[in-house]
């Protein structure tokens, strides 16, 4: 019995130390000490977790934003899209229309925020020299207008009159590249250049209802120009022929383009008396006659 004892003492002993470690560990377990400190370290994983899911979430949605923000302002840059896209379509279509129409055209307005469609081309052109051709419904009176001038004694000529988009669209490109080659940005020189040429497709040439004329004498296109005898003369007199000098000094914030004495714009004989005598731009015109 003493051998029996003493040979499964060996057995029995680091049983009852397995067990009692067990039961030890299972007291710890369930203690609420530990079950505080297991909720705590279990909502700390979970926070944790959760944190990084949403910063995963959160960045890939703000790649998403960006790109559709610069989608957006992509689209609003060309016209493409969006409510000023549309907008600007009604406008091109509502310009074509009057231009076509029997008695509108000579009052359709054509400026940065009334521009034509690309693609218009006067229905029918008439040249008025070997270089350069207008609407033909303008062509007898300006050729009037020039012949009564000379009769005067005055020594004038067209520089330009109808021009393409395409054509236009090189001027105003050579404009923005002569001012970066003087040192200013790509923005400063298309924004210089766009108060002295008109942006494409929003050029009166393109309606071919307007000219630029020069004196033979001062063919610089600047300041000098209207101390000419020969503008002297046209801005005196050119209302007569149905013309009215389209952007006038001081008006570049109502007109958009910088004084030209020498762009003239046809609007028929009644029209160009009443701007006349009312010292007013075609845009101010408009807005107090047009309902």
């Amino acid at each position: 019995m003493k051998l029996f004892y003493r040979k499964h003492y060996r057995i029995i002993k680091p049983a009852a130390t397995g067990v009692l470690s067990l039961i030890l560990v299972g007291l710890i377990l369930l203690s609420p000490e530990f079950q505080r400190l297991f909720a705590k370290t279990a909502d700390a994983a979970q926070t944790e977790e959760t944190v990084a899911q949403t910063s995963s979430e959160a960045s890939a949605g703000g790649v998403s934003d960006a790109d559709q923000t610069a989608d957006s302002a992509e689209d609003a840059a060309s016209g493409d899209s969006g409510t000023a896209g549309s907008e600007t379509e009604t406008v091109q279509q509502d310009n074509a229309q009057m231009l076509a129409g029997e008695d509108s055209w000579m009052l359709a307005l054509i400026n940065r925020d009334h521009p034509l469609d690309a693609s218009y081309t006067p229905a029918s052109l008439t040249q008025i020299d070997d270089s350069h051709s207008v609407d033909s419904r303008i062509a007898d009176a300006l050729l009037k207008m020039l012949n009564d001038a000379s009769a005067q004694g005055l020594d004038m000529y067209v520089i330009s009159g109808y021009r393409s988009y395409d054509y236009q669209t090189q001027l105003f490109n050579d404009g923005v590249s002569q001012r970066m080659g003087q040192g200013l940005t790509e923005a400063e020189a298309y924004s210089e250049t766009a108060r002295n040429v008109a942006v494409p497709g929003t050029s009166e040439h393109a309606s071919g209802l307007a000219v630029d004329i020069v004196s033979a004498g001062y063919t610089q296109l600047d300041e000098g120009q209207a101390r000419t005898a020969e503008q002297q003369w046209l801005m005196e007199h050119c209302w007569e022929y149905g013309f009215i000098l389209r952007y006038p000094e001081g008006t570049e914030e109502i007109t958009g383009i910088v004084y030209e004495p020498w762009h003239y714009r046809y609007v028929g004989a009644e029209t160009a008396k009443e701007i006349t005598e009312q010292n007013v731009t075609l845009e101010e015109y408009l807005g107090q006659n047009r309902s």
